[in-house]
């Protein structure tokens, strides 16, 4: 691969793509199928992707940043979702969609979301030792303080020289955190 500085992260739900959320989305599902939602759960079943029930609308401001990265050669451009891997298919598809590729799709293969963002995060920097930058874009607003201190210490034991996060809200503005 490249000789890569710079890590750009997007995460998907919220992120790059507006998906439904639970609430609405069952009330979606149930208008559009005729039928209940058929599970317990939202964020784990493929339907919550069906393209054919849901509209899964690109953020706009979100895809200028990733055409704006995705113009440097020395960039790794990672999708990384709290999304399970047993959704790639449906998750790459909706991204293909839309004309967004990256050099890695990455999932949570267990446990806590933002737990397992930090630890795909490490295995980057681990995997690419010339990155310099880290840039990532969450819409949890939740998440960022600790993405924050742990790039900070990342910093401090100068394994990064910077980092930026950029914050999605519902509206669908990037804010720089």
């Amino acid at each position: 691969m490249k000789n890569i500085k710079k890590i750009a992260i997007f995460d998907f739900d919220g992120t790059l793509v507006r998906t439904q959320m639970p609430e609405d989305g069952k009330v979606i599902w149930k208008n559009t199928t005729g039928n209940d939602w058929p599970h317990v759960g939202w964020w784990s079943k493929k339907e919550s992707l069906d393209t054919n029930v849901f509209n899964q609308e690109p953020i706009l401001a979100v895809i200028e940043a990733y055409h704006n990265h995705n113009d440097c050669d020395e960039t790794l451009m990672v999708m990384l979702t709290g999304r399970r891997t047993h959704l790639s298919v449906e998750v790459e598809q909706i991204l293909s969609d839309n004309d967004l590729s990256f050099d890695k799709y990455l999932y949570n293969y267990g446990g806590a979301t933002l737990q397992n963002k930090i630890e795909q995060i490490d295995k980057l920097i681990k995997e690419f030792s010339d990155v310099e930058c880290i840039t990532l874009f969450d819409d949890r607003f939740e998440h960022i303080p600790t993405f924050k201190d742990h790039f900070y210490g990342l910093m401090d034991s100068k394994v990064i020289e910077l980092f930026d996060i950029y914050h999605v809200d519902e509206d669908g503005n990037v804010n720089q955190i």
